[in-house]
């Protein structure tokens, strides 16, 4: 069983549709199905609901002590997501980061260059998270699963649907 904490990225400024709040259903679907198959502790940390800080979303990250972090954003967030990733390393350097959601599936590649970004998953995520943490835990860095974008020996792989 792994510690897994999903969170949305936080407010971007200036972007005009930062009130506009909604459940985050896609983390929400992806926690259903790590919990209902992989059995994994999971929890959801969603910053734009909670108005928190990023020095409250470490430290519950740090509380939490979590093996994986998956961060979701859209492409409008992802200078955020990528602050994000760099702080959640900073605080936690062996915890192991996926980027998803819109973003990380019209750019994987994008993503992936960040080498605070361990893993990209591209397009829905609940069975792609749920079979790369399986993979993870049995051992395999470099999983061939569809959705999957990693690096491997310094070269970028992004695995098609």
């Amino acid at each position: 069983m792994a510690k897994i904490a999903l969170l949305r990225t936080p407010k971007t400024l200036g972007f005009p549709f930062n009130d506009f709040l909604c459940f985050p259903l896609g983390l929400m679907y992806v926690a259903s199905a790590l919990r209902e198959f992989g059995k994994h502790d999971v929890i959801i940390i969603d910053p734009k609901v909670d108005h928190m800080p990023y020095s409250q979303i470490l430290q519950s990250l740090r509380e939490f002590s979590p093996d994986f972090v998956g961060i979701s954003g859209m492409t409008y967030e992802a200078d955020e997501l990528h602050k994000m990733a760099g702080l959640i390393k900073q605080a936690l350097p062996g915890v192991i980061v996926v980027a998803g959601g819109v973003h990380a599936s019209v750019a994987p590649d994008e993503l992936i260059k960040d080498h605070n970004i361990n893993y990209v998953v591209t397009g829905d995520g609940e069975e792609a998270f749920c079979s790369l943490i399986d993979r993870i835990k049995a051992g395999d860095t470099c999983p061939e699963l569809p959705s999957l974008a990693y690096r491997q020996n310094g070269r970028v792989v992004i695995n098609p649907h």
